[in-house]
């Protein structure tokens, strides 16, 4: 078996003898997994719930390597507002956690195929003081599905017209394909995209004053959970099962947590609270 980390020592690809990948995608400055999947690589899976921008572990904000993201939306700090091409980070509304993206144009991300397995020679050998190059850095591509291949395009759309099943004033494609399966639950729609990865990776949206959140890609043949976390606390807000449905968690003012909620296709249920004094 072989396993893959990232430049902060977090594990985020593993193989076993059997060739089966698990993979994790890392996100608050890479202190605590976000997505966590099994049988998929890691530039097959890919999340963003627009938690953790303004996160920081350091005293001073100025990294002197820093992160690409593994999705990455252009997003920049403009004025204390994280604004990017077709949309910008809002704390009006949010399907889990605090933040969701606000669509104000057109957003277009493209990403080329990745590779079905690591690179035979990921390290060479310098002729030298017998020390290795870096010959082949692949994941630090972000996503890159495989060409071929089946994955699931996953969101939530908040678009302001609760009562129906299909998207008004918002459109999202992948490679092309529009939602096949649409769920609304409380005001917010899961969308959901089958397609089969080429070339070349295309997920555009548009639309105009509507809010996305928890956006999610993974292989079709596997699994994957997803976590937010509150950005100031680090406590866990909610868990994504693999269907992109979440368990809420609430705490009060002293950080006890008091409920848990499920999120299923017939609403939000409550499945424990606790109250003490």
């Amino acid at each position: 078996s072989s396993v893959y980390y990232d430049q902060k020592g977090n594990e985020i690809e593993s193989v076993d003898a059997l060739g089966r990948y698990g993979s994790a995608l890392f996100g608050y400055k890479q202190s605590v997994a976000t997505a966590v999947a099994a049988n998929a690589r890691n530039n097959e899976i890919a999340f963003d719930g627009f938690e953790d921008y303004d996160f920081d572990l350091e005293t001073v904000n100025n990294e002197p390597c820093p992160l690409n993201r593994h999705l990455d939306f252009g997003l920049v700090n403009q004025s204390n507002v994280w604004t990017g091409p077709g949309g910008s980070i809002s704390l009006e509304e949010s399907h889990t956690g605090k933040s969701s993206y606000k669509l104000n144009g057109t957003t277009n991300i493209t990403k080329q195929a990745g590779n079905a397995q690591p690179p035979s020679t990921p390290l060479l050998f310098y002729d030298g003081p017998g020390h290795y190059l870096l010959g082949s850095n692949e994941l630090a591509n972000g996503f890159a599905p495989v060409n071929g291949r089946n994955y699931i395009f996953s969101c939530w759309v908040f678009d302001g017209s609760p009562t129906t099943n299909s998207l008004s004033g918002v459109s999202i494609t992948v490679n092309g394909v529009s939602p096949t399966a649409i769920t609304v639950v409380e005001g917010w729609k899961r969308v959901e995209i089958p397609f089969i990865a080429s070339s070349s990776f295309v997920l555009e949206m548009s639309g105009s004053a509507k809010y996305v959140d928890d956006i999610r890609i993974f292989p079709n043949a596997g699994q994957m959970n997803s976590y937010v976390y509150d950005n100031r606390t680090m406590r866990l807000m909610a868990q994504l099962d693999e269907n992109n449905f979440a368990t809420l968690y609430e705490y009060d003012d002293e950080g006890t947590p008091v409920r848990v909620k499920k999120e299923t296709e017939k609403g939000i249920m409550t499945l424990k609270e606790n109250r003490q004094s």
